[in-house]
């Protein structure tokens, strides 16, 4: 189960954004290290995505605003975790616009591959553990709480 998929349809570009697709081009895409002027550019783009993609409320809600009414009001046990979400949310948009710098001040730098590798691979590795604990929240959340059984 996803709890970032923030799936959007660019009309301008008409393509699909979700975290899922986001994290598996940016693993591509450093597994294959080419470091050419391509690879920059497509680097910054799926980093742009990801951002985009973190920008969101955490999970996979159209109206974030009212899940979090409706956790305030049937499942309160769970409001410290969920705002402590919104909360790091906050901070994994700011680790991703420091990687977008970096790449962007890097872009076309042989020696800055293999630190823009592991910075991707750490911040990859920082949204999958976000993800997880999202999932948890609003799995609780349904089962306990808003009519799961």
């Amino acid at each position: 189960m996803t709890a970032i998929t923030p799936d959007r349809l660019d009309t301008t570009l008409l393509r699909v954004i979700t975290f899922s697709s986001v994290h598996a081009r940016l693993t591509q895409l450093i597994d294959d290290h080419r470091g050419s002027t391509s690879w920059w550019v497509e680097l910054a783009r799926q980093l742009d995505d990801l951002a985009d993609a973190v920008r969101r409320e955490p999970g996979d809600l159209v109206d974030a605003e009212g899940f979090t009414e409706q956790i305030r009001a049937d499942a309160p046990h769970l409001m410290g975790r969920w705002l402590r979400l919104s909360s790091e949310r906050d901070g994994l948009y700011d680790a991703v616009t420091d990687v977008r710098l970096q790449v962007a001040r890097d872009a076309g730098d042989e020696s800055a591959v293999e630190p823009a590798r592991h910075a991707i691979r750490t911040l990859l590795t920082r949204a999958r553990r976000f993800q997880e604990r999202t999932t948890e929240v609003l799995l609780d959340a349904y089962e306990r709480d808003l009519g799961g059984e």
